[in-house]
């Protein structure tokens, strides 16, 4: 994992930024309203972990409690691959 001090390569979405921008917001919004199905939210997870991205944390817990409610409908490989976004993202957990 890369500290978060790395040089960003998606800047609307660094981790260092003192304000989250409005398509963060948006997102965050749609998470937390259940906008997402369970595929979405592992291509989601996956993107982020592709580009090496640290959502915000407030972005994270809207994204936690959306998969929460949604466990029920991932399959194995949806599991995999949210594990390795948040992996190679480096979100924190707990």
């Amino acid at each position: 994992m890369q500290s978060s001090s790395r040089a960003c390569s998606v800047p609307h979405t660094c981790p260092h930024q003192t304000s989250p921008p409005p398509s963060s917001c948006a997102a965050q919004a749609q998470l937390q309203a259940g906008a997402f199905s369970a595929q979405q939210l592992t291509n989601i997870a996956w993107a982020l972990g592709r580009w090496q991205v640290t959502p915000p944390e407030a972005w994270q817990m809207a994204f936690w409690g959306q998969l929460m409610r949604r466990a029920g409908e991932l399959e194995a490989q949806g599991v995999a691959c949210v594990l390795w976004g948040v992996a190679c993202g480096g979100w924190r957990l707990g």
